[in-house]
Formats: structure tokens, sequence, C-alpha cells
């Protein structure tokens, strides 16, 4: 099985856990990576992730950009980079949520980051997601690019 169909199906089998009513599930394979986001409006939350696969000296790399977004979704202020919030919270160092930094197989890289995620979303970003608290957060782009 491929990776983009791996993570599809543990992303629609994981992820719901953080939406309890009316979740709608969009997906979407460009040239750089796939993009994946759940959504609801009674939480007025969406939750985006974008895979992203590259190659740098030789190394592939496999990384997640997870953006949170609120509704209605009018300017850049209504979005954030989950890394940039944790990172602003003191919570993590790291540039991005990198599957590199995990081991094993893809599908064993995969499972342990998403228990990592679970664990700093339930202890961190919650009441983000859920849409009890926002915070306007910069965009910095440098690592993204």
């Amino acid at each position: 099985m491929d990776k983009i169909n791996i993570i599809s199906r543990f992303l629609k089998e994981n992820v719901p856990v953080y939406f309890s009513n009316n979740l709608l599930f969009e997906k979407e394979e460009t040239e750089k990576g796939l993009n994946i986001c759940f959504s609801t409006k009674k939480r007025t939350r969406r939750i985006c992730f974008r895979f992203i696969e590259k190659k740098v000296t030789g190394e592939e790399i496999n990384l997640f950009l997870i953006n949170i977004q609120k509704f209605p979704f009018k300017t850049a202020n209504d979005s954030m980079f989950l890394d940039e919030y944790l990172k602003k919270m003191k919570v993590i160092n790291e540039e991005n949520f990198s599957l590199n930094n995990f081991n094993g197989e893809f599908e064993n890289r995969l499972k342990s980051f998403f228990q990592y995620l679970h664990e700093i979303i339930d202890n961190y970003a919650a009441d983000v997601l859920f849409g009890d608290k926002w915070e306007n957060m910069p965009i910095n782009w440098d690592p993204y690019k």
C-alpha cells in the first residue's frame, strides 16, 4: 500500500476522535503532497494535515504541516500552524512534525507520530481545537518553503 493510502486510512481512523458530530472529511492530492482536512461547524474549527515528502541531501524527509483554522475563515489571523502555536507555548522546539524523528517502518513511524500528536493536543491544544480559545499567531513561512 502506498504512503498516501496509508495516511488517508490512518487519519480517517484516528483523527475523528477529536470531533464528535457532523464530521466533514476532505482529501486532496497535489504535486507537493497530500492534504487531508477534518472539520465541524458545531465546533467552529477545521484541522488540516499536509503530508510532504522531499529529499534533502539524499535523505527522504517525511513531514506533516498541521494547520488549525477557525470558522468563518476570513483572514490569515483565522489560521495557525500547530507547531508554531506549541513553540510559542514553549511545548516543543522542533521546526516541524517530521516522521523521521520516529523509529521503524513507515506505518510504525506514522503510528508513533500520531500517538505523540494526540498527547500534545490533549495536553496543550485541545482548547484551541475545540473552539474554547484562539490566539492570533504570526505566520513564519520560512520552514515551510
